[in-house]
């Protein structure tokens, strides 16, 4: 039985392919807009609009997201699978360090969207909630990978 359930961790390339083709979707579509918005910033004269901003944050968000799942992938193949050539600081030896690289990049993503919000403009109080709220998030995300990381 110990041999079979040892096998039965290849069935986690299912989900490294998945999220795999998801990260090449996400940067793919990422490098599109960027594509779209350069073309703007060309013929047209976008980059004296307000919104320009907002449009640079979104696509950045969109690589984020992508690394989120590139990471993600590539993590559950090295706990799973067998060992990857990366960087020291990507390298994953267990489920919290995957956690942790993961949370990262979520703070990094609503601090991204908190300002897409900022820049969009809207009723101060609407604003302020949505700081507090997002606020509230990371912190509660920080402080879980600091607990994390000291254990």
């Amino acid at each position: 039985m110990a041999p079979l359930l040892g096998k039965l961790r290849y069935l986690v390339i299912i989900a490294v392919v998945g999220i795999g083709v998801q990260a090449i979707a996400t940067f793919g579509w990422a490098i599109a807009i960027t594509v779209e918005f350069v073309d703007d910033l060309i013929r047209t004269e976008a980059w004296q609009q307000d919104d320009t901003v907002v449009e640079l944050l979104q696509v950045l968000d969109l690589y984020l997201v992508g690394t989120v799942l590139l990471i993600t992938a590539i993590g559950l193949y090295e706990l799973f699978i067998g060992d990857v050539q990366l960087p020291d600081w990507l390298v994953i030896r267990n489920l919290s360090d995957l956690k942790a690289k993961i949370v990262d990049v979520i703070v990094l993503v609503i601090g991204i969207k908190f300002l897409e919000k900022l820049a969009k403009g809207g009723e101060a109080i609407d604003l302020l909630w949505y700081g507090l709220g997002s606020a509230a998030v990371m912190a509660v995300l920080i402080g879980w990978n600091a607990l994390k990381t000291k254990a």
